[in-house]
């Protein structure tokens, strides 16, 4: 019966115009920055159309290839600075391409925001020129990363990764009608990310998916916790761990915000 009922369930097929959204498909924030990636999307649903919060991934544009050019938000100027390294430099490690290691600190290569779209069809979207959402704290000093968006009670909610010199940590924020997103703070403290909000209360409390990492006894589980005003959480468990032998051997996360079927979460 149940193998009967899956195969009577229509199958997910890739759209022929894949990728629908391409880096060249997006206007970089600044003329002496280039786009080299747009994904990690949170949707929903608004009205008839499609929304869509996009990652977008920069770097300063760079033509002598000797040298390597990193940018990041800089609280206390509040204003995004840039970094040369030179590649013949003794103090500085180029062996990831993601990331220049000095003895002091860890830049990243690329530096993230979240950028609009909206289409009619779920295809076809118009993307925002500007970023609507940027690093604007010293917890956001190299980025904000994987928004998740969910509609709880009426309010639309993001939770996205806060990177900087601190750790991955992961923050709230409510969009508002004014169609801006007002950040909350933090919620869970470094290192931590793909946390996801359940779209209701489940026995009186507001729940949530998340995977910490990084502290020596938890590397790659999915946990949950539990809130009474989505700011602060508590009552924290284990919900499933990578499978070892198996391609998900290394780590798990939440993707998409769970919703609810007839079978369950």
């Amino acid at each position: 019966m149940i193998l009967e009922r899956q195969l009577s369930r229509p199958m997910i097929q890739r759209h022929e115009n894949n990728p629908i959204i391409k880096p060249t498909d997006i206007i970089p924030s600044r003329d002496d920055f280039e786009v080299i990636g747009v994904f990690n999307a949170a949707a929903i649903q608004r009205g008839t159309s499609t929304f869509l919060l996009l990652r977008v991934a920069e770097r300063p544009k760079n033509e002598n290839q000797q040298n390597v050019i990193v940018s990041y938000w800089n609280a206390g100027t509040r204003e995004i600075e840039t970094k040369i390294f030179s590649k013949n430099s003794s103090t500085a490690e180029f062996d990831d391409p993601r990331i220049v290691r000095t003895k002091e600190k860890i830049y990243l290569t690329s530096l993230s925001h979240f950028r609009a779209a909206w289409s009619e069809d779920g295809v076809n979207f118009k993307i925002g020129e500007k970023p609507c959402f940027s690093p604007q704290t010293s917890y956001e000093t190299y980025g904000v990363e994987d928004p998740r968006l969910q509609l709880i009670e009426g309010r639309t909610l993001l939770t996205y990764s806060a990177v900087s010199g601190n750790g991955i940590a992961t923050a709230l924020a409510e969009w508002d009608s004014r169609e801006k997103f007002n950040r909350k703070g933090l919620i869970f403290l470094a290192n931590n990310r793909n946390v996801v909000l359940f779209p209701e209360k489940i026995q009186g409390k507001y729940l949530a998916l998340h995977r910490p990492f990084g502290h020596g006894w938890s590397e790659g589980d999915i946990w949950m916790a539990t809130s009474p005003d989505l700011l602060h959480w508590g009552e924290y468990k284990i919900l499933m761990g990578p499978r070892p032998g198996f391609w998900d051997h290394s780590k798990i996360g939440a993707g998409a915000p769970p919703f609810k079927t007839e079978h369950g979460w």
